[in-house]
């Protein structure tokens, strides 16, 4: 199964949305919100999560991050 880790700037109505289509979806603004970008991007990286965000920041962590494996961002 899928799972996705939704950063808490995706609106609730799209993580409502992905949940009611049968995704499991770990929402960070339920989880630990305010936890940094690197934090974030660590727990998805741990849990094997695809990391849904908004933010533009992230953009740049990747590739200050050594142990990420595979990522690909769409705009």
């Amino acid at each position: 199964m899928i799972t996705i880790l939704a950063d808490e700037n995706v609106e609730s109505r799209i993580v409502d949305l992905l949940r009611k289509s049968g995704y499991q979806v770990s929402y960070i603004s339920e989880l630990s919100q305010g936890i940094s970008d690197t934090d974030v991007l660590d727990q998805a990286v741990r849990d094997v999560h695809i990391l849904l965000t908004a933010d533009k920041g992230f953009e740049e962590l990747p590739y200050m991050v050594k142990s990420i494996g595979e990522f690909c961002f769409i705009d």
